[in-house]
């Protein structure tokens, strides 16, 4: 996610000093991957849980979601409290539980929508909102920190941005890797080695034109 990426970003300035930034995103999007039911670590406890949460409040945000309302004010007003209290955290992920149960007719999951794409969609969009307001918030905290930095995002597969001049996404420079006309495996997040050879030689012609950098 972009937000993780953000994250190591800034380890790797600290540590690295480097020229460039690349991040790679588009393919990852929403909230951050986080432990399922079955998760299971030597010597894994509770106070280890509490420590990601403690470090990162937003994980509440990401993982326990308002249903029902979109309204801005209450959204907000949600955010504040399922940081600050465990009661309410409690309530609300009941709320949810009981919402894709019944509302939706899920039996147990959210795999279990399979069969009803809109409803898919609604609750997918209502995990997907909060934590692709994480994301960028953390990419714009990042190029505000290290204004010096020169940033480059990467979309590797979907080509959002091919054939435009110098586009950007939120003030950060885009490189889409247009590819036309080549099999399934330049479209897929983890293609095979030789694939990134294609994406290298864009890389290189991209840095060959744009040449304006700080360092």
């Amino acid at each position: 996610m972009l937000s993780q990426s953000a994250s190591y970003a800034e380890y790797a300035i600290k540590r690295f000093d480097p020229d460039l930034i690349v991040i790679q995103d588009f393919v990852n999007q929403g909230r951050r991957p986080f432990l399922s039911r079955d998760f299971s670590v030597p010597d894994f406890d509770r106070e280890s849980l509490e420590n990601y949460f403690n470090r990162d409040p937003n994980l509440y945000i990401e993982n326990i979601p308002l249903f029902h309302f979109e309204n801005p004010r209450l959204v907000a007003i949600h955010n504040k409290l399922v940081v600050a209290l465990a009661s309410y955290r409690m309530i609300q992920i009941l709320i949810n539980h009981l919402a894709i149960h019944f509302q939706f007719q899920f039996p147990n999951h959210l795999t279990s929508c399979s069969g009803d794409i809109e409803k898919c969609r609604r609750i997918f969009k209502k995990f997907y909102e909060p934590g692709q307001k994480i994301n960028h918030k953390s990419l714009a905290n990042l190029v505000a920190k290290y204004p010096k930095m020169n940033f480059l995002l990467l979309d590797p597969i979907h080509s959002h941005y091919c054939g435009q001049d110098n586009p950007s996404f939120l003030g950060v420079p885009v490189l889409s890797i247009c590819l036309k006309d080549k099999g399934p495996e330049y479209y897929v997040a983890h293609p095979p080695a030789y694939v990134f050879g294609g994406y290298a030689e864009q890389f290189v012609e991209y840095l060959q034109k744009h040449r304006n950098f700080d360092k």
